[in-house]
């Protein structure tokens, strides 16, 4: 058995925070520079999951809605996809988000270290839009972060599971 111990006389784990800048091929002249926070202790890795949980019921295009007053037929309705508005005239996305997408960008949401500028208070966090519109403008860049942040998350050291860059099989073209 485990020897008794108290937890009041125990340091509090402390938070890893590493810095990363991502480029996309899509806008080269572009890099998305984060810096994110995570701490391993249980409540505040729950708080994560619980975001990722509840963006998955509010965003995922084609999820019944358990809030909505039911259809004529008895049915709820299905969640409507996210509508990403682009600056540019004609540029409206309607975008349908699943599940990996929708967890990426919770995490990076609810991880990002947001500082204050001038002594000021820190910007709000980065909404499920804002997010969704870099993960459909600089997608590369968009999984590469969220797969980071992920990983840091799930407490595994990045360095050892950052996805080997050469793909596992390489079609001859002679074939």
């Amino acid at each position: 058995s485990m020897p008794d111990f108290d937890p009041y006389q125990l340091d509090r784990p402390e938070p890893r925070t590493e810095t990363r800048t991502f480029t996309d091929p899509s806008h080269p002249a572009v890099s998305l520079t984060l810096t994110i926070s995570v701490s391993d202790e249980a409540p505040s890795k729950m708080r994560v999951y619980k975001r990722i949980a509840d963006n998955q019921t509010e965003y995922i295009d084609g999820k019944v809605d358990t809030d909505a007053i039911p259809l004529e037929s008895g049915l709820l309705p299905r969640l409507p996809p996210l509508i990403i508005r682009f600056r540019k005239p004609g540029q409206e996305s309607v975008i349908a988000l699943e599940d990996r997408t929708c967890r990426f960008i919770s995490v990076l949401q609810m991880l990002e270290v947001r500082e204050a500028k001038d002594g000021g208070a820190p910007p709000p966090e980065k909404s499920v839009e804002y997010w969704a519109a870099v993960a459909v403008t600089l997608p590369t860049a968009f999984l590469d972060a969220g797969m980071w942040a992920s990983t840091l998350l799930d407490g595994v050291p990045s360095e050892e599971t950052a996805p080997d860059p050469t793909p596992a099989h390489t079609a001859d073209s002679s074939e």
